[in-house]
């Protein structure tokens, strides 16, 4: 009976353990995406595309912007150890004339 209950737990703290995880990639991905945009809201509408690569923490990113009508259109993708699939933020940003 013991030995099912420390199992039990120790599943209960792997499942927390992936939870912080994941929950620090959406910090992690939402800190660059917010970033990304300021970056991006500076940038001029007759710049070049543009792409680079960021971290926050353990969390990697890789993003690329494209213009699109009056502003930029950024696709961000971003993963972190142990936090699951990787994370995928797009928007939309308007450009400095």
């Amino acid at each position: 009976m013991l030995g099912v209950a420390g199992a039990m737990l120790a599943a209960g703290f792997g499942v927390i353990g992936a939870a912080r995880a994941r929950a620090g990639l959406r910090s992690g991905a939402a800190i660059l995406a917010v970033e990304r945009l300021s970056m991006l809201s500076r940038r001029p509408c007759a710049a070049r595309d543009t792409s680079g690569e960021g971290r926050a923490g353990v969390a990697v990113s890789r993003w690329a912007a494209e213009r699109a009508g009056g502003g930029w259109a950024f696709a961000e993708t971003t993963i972190a150890p142990r936090a699951g699939p990787p994370l995928v933020v797009e928007g939309e940003v308007a450009c400095r004339p």
